[in-house]
């Protein structure tokens, strides 16, 4: 069983958020990456994951929201390197619909991410999310098809 990192889990601090999950029979963890402080947090999950037996991060999810600035959007390649090699898989939420951005942009984004992730054994998941470009798992499914990416 696996629990997300929010709704107001998040408040306590990353060892705390691992013993808590741990104690009442879960075994795993997705975190948020929307903050900086989430991103900070990453490594000090990971540190309390590795002193917890049979307790893992299954996952970070990560917006690319396209009127972000260009560091914050980028921030992906970021988390990837922090959870290169660790079996932890990174969460794709394309945000809002915005005027200039279109099906090719996020094929040719969705192809960044996966080349850039791939070496580095981190599996992408595109993220369908309501109110989002991509809202559901039959519009995820053209773009899956398009990259043909065996992750």
């Amino acid at each position: 069983m696996t629990s997300y990192n929010f709704g107001g889990l998040e408040k306590l601090p990353a060892k705390d958020q691992v013993k808590l999950l741990h104690r009442y029979g879960y075994n795993g963890i997705i975190l948020k990456c929307a903050t900086i402080e989430d991103f900070q947090n990453i490594d000090r999950h990971i540190e309390a994951v590795e002193r917890t037996d049979n307790f893992r991060i299954d996952a970070i999810f990560e917006r690319y929201n396209f009127e972000d600035p260009a560091q914050r959007r980028e921030r992906w390649k970021k988390v990837v390197d922090k959870i290169s090699g660790k079996k932890i898989q990174i969460w794709l939420i394309f945000g809002k619909k915005t005027e200039g951005v279109n099906d090719a942009f996020i094929e040719r984004k969705l192809r960044e991410i996966v080349a850039y992730a791939a070496p580095k054994g981190v599996e992408v998941i595109l993220y369908p999310h309501s109110s989002c470009y991509i809202e559901s798992a039959e519009e995820a499914l053209p773009f899956v098809e398009k990259v043909n990416h065996p992750q």
